[in-house]
């Protein structure tokens, strides 16, 4: 069972270093909303949402944030670089609240716990990971 992860990892490893080397910025963004979209579904199985419709309605949700932001870069164009650092500096403030949320576990479960909550960090998460 592990070597079949090992012969896995290293194929993904491989395939994703060659799409970001040779593979423009838009493609490889492009190439990667069906994984994000994959991390969703996986995600939503975590989150507990076990109804079906609402695993979609979870996707599509994350397909049109990834949409949105990519959007709002201009990704397909010329790319607004000051966009980009603003919506940067989001996800960085994203990142940090995240971190404490970690390192002040026992007392913040109540966060942690409560589904919606979850369900939207983890959209957020995935959304700020694409970009």
């Amino acid at each position: 069972m592990l070597k079949h992860r090992l012969i896995t990892a290293a194929g993904m490893l491989g395939a994703f270093s060659l799409g970001l080397y040779f593979l423009s910025a838009q493609y490889f963004s492009a190439i990667l909303v069906p994984i994000v979209l994959i991390a969703g579904w996986e995600l939503s199985n975590l989150t507990m949402i076990r109804n079906i419709h609402n695993k979609v309605l979870f996707l599509l949700i994350t397909f049109i944030l990834v949409s949105v932001a990519g959007s709002h870069l201009n990704f397909f164009g010329v790319i607004d670089l000051d966009a980009g650092r603003r919506l940067l500096w989001v996800c960085f403030g994203f990142w940090i609240f995240n971190l404490l949320l970690i390192m002040t576990y026992p007392s913040s479960d109540r966060v942690w716990s409560w589904q919606p909550c979850m369900a939207l960090m983890g959209l957020l998460m995935l959304v700020f990971t694409w970009i």
